[in-house]
């Protein structure tokens, strides 16, 4: 398979794009930040960039509380450093939430894709917002894979009546919207929510998919030669679904998680424009684009950038989806 798709330059094109926005969105703070990424203070060395990275993660702020510290005055400018001092910046020298006297700026030297309404960087928000939007589109699709996979699985190996109810309780969260129903969940919640919020609720309504691609997978592997052989010879449940069956049925089920995370990231746009998603001053892609369509005569240059955005990870990740199941069903049948 791998060589199928390292042969299909549609899905290196996709590879590529889906790896640079994973890059970027774990190291945005490496990219764009006030702090140096490392410098040296007072005889010390400093990490104060690959903190912010770090405090990303849930845990990230109580591991770096237990650890050495690595926070330092904020230098604004290279001549601030003593003389034996040195210091690597990133190279976008704003934070995403900074603030300045530049507003709804052009792209400049200074500003490499200009500044939004209350003069913060566009490029730093830019690159802040692909950690949110893919971390939603990942978490998300974790969640819903979570859920979808075991009742899947559930369903097609033991069929009957529990194949039944599954099925039935499938249907029943299909006959909804799927963006309706994320939307008035998350208007009854609150805008308050968060990015984590956001993938909680998505994912939690995104899972009938993957449930249907796994059990259709595992009513048709569980009749297999190598299957019933594996149940002659005594092997156990646990074994004969996690060994025999699972590996060879979740490809159906991965094209669906990657094209998923695609639709993630766009329903995540849709709900922050609406301003029912992630709120500001925390960068997203769709209120970026909702601020660039608020002031749209002034500051166009906000809407090129965050469509671009959302443009290029929806197809580097269909692009990726439409290569494994290219790899997985060469023949098309």
């Amino acid at each position: 398979m791998g060589r199928r798709i390292a042969r299909d330059g549609r899905a290196v094109a996709g590879l590529l794009g889906v790896a640079l926005l994973l890059v970027v969105g774990l190291a945005g703070p490496m990219l764009a930040n006030r702090q140096p990424i490392v410098c040296r203070f007072e005889g010390q060395w400093h990490w104060p960039a690959l903190v912010d990275v770090v405090h990303q993660f849930p845990w990230g702020e109580r591991l770096v509380s237990k650890s050495k510290p690595f926070a330092f005055p904020t230098f604004e400018a290279k001549r601030d450093l003593p003389a034996d001092g040195f210091a690597l910046w990133p190279p976008i020298r704003y934070g995403p939430r900074e603030t300045s006297a530049d507003i709804l700026q052009g792209p400049s030297a200074v500003h490499l894709l200009g500044t939004d309404q209350v003069g913060r960087d566009v490029a730093a928000r830019l690159l802040r917002g692909a950690s949110v939007s893919v971390g939603v589109g990942l978490g998300a699709m974790l969640i819903a894979s979570l859920i979808g996979i075991p009742l899947g699985g559930l369903a097609g190996y033991v069929g009957g009546i529990t194949d039944i109810l599954i099925s039935r309780l499938i249907e029943l969260v299909l006959c909804f919207p799927v963006f309706f129903l994320i939307l008035a969940v998350m208007a009854w919640l609150g805008p308050g929510t968060g990015a984590v919020g956001v993938a909680v609720v998505i994912g939690l309504t995104r899972w009938t998919s993957i449930a249907r691609y796994t059990r259709g997978e595992f009513l048709r592997l569980k009749s297999e030669d190598y299957v019933l052989a594996a149940r002659a010879q005594g092997a156990g449940l646990g074994r004969i679904v996690f060994v025999h069956i699972l590996p060879n049925g979740l490809g159906p089920v991965l094209v669906a998680i990657t094209f998923g995370v695609a639709n993630v990231v766009l329903i995540e746009a849709g709900l922050s424009w609406l301003g029912f998603g992630v709120q500001a001053p925390e960068p997203s892609w769709g209120n970026m684009l909702r601020a660039g369509y608020e002031h749209l005569k002034l500051g166009p240059h906000l809407i090129y950038s965050s469509c671009a955005a959302i443009f290029l990870a929806v197809l580097s990740c269909n692009l990726v989806a439409d290569g494994l199941r290219s790899a997985l069903n060469p023949k098309g049948v």
